[in-house]
């Protein structure tokens, strides 16, 4: 791997936005490196009937640098963390309906000899 970026698809349905961290783990779930993301998770809101929050779809990403691909070597797992703010508007119940979903992809730039 010479470049790229990891790519985080969320739904979120709390009324809470998150900090999202990526961390690379060795076999033993060691902390290899750490990778903050470039954006936030947003809150999502209340729907109409105030019985349950509408879906919150948004796309964050990690720079794969030359420290983050050196580290790819030894990770075998990968650590999605999100820390949960609550917002200032008046939205803060949790609805049964209440989840935070991921999707992790990657886009790399690789390199290959013959």
């Amino acid at each position: 791997v010479e470049s790229g970026k990891f790519i985080l698809k969320s739904t979120n349905t709390f009324p809470f936005g998150a900090e999202v961290q990526l961390t690379l783990l060795d076999e033993h779930k060691n902390t290899l490196k750490v990778l903050n993301s470039n954006g936030k998770i947003s809150p999502a809101l209340t729907n109409g009937n105030t019985d349950g929050h509408i879906p919150i779809e948004e796309q964050i990403e990690f720079v794969v640098d030359e420290a983050v691909t050196e580290a790819l070597i030894d990770t075998k797992f990968l650590m999605v963390r999100a820390q949960f703010s609550s917002t200032y508007l008046n939205n803060n119940v949790v609805y049964s309906n209440a989840a935070l979903k991921f999707l992790l992809s990657s886009q790399l730039k690789l390199k290959a000899s013959l």
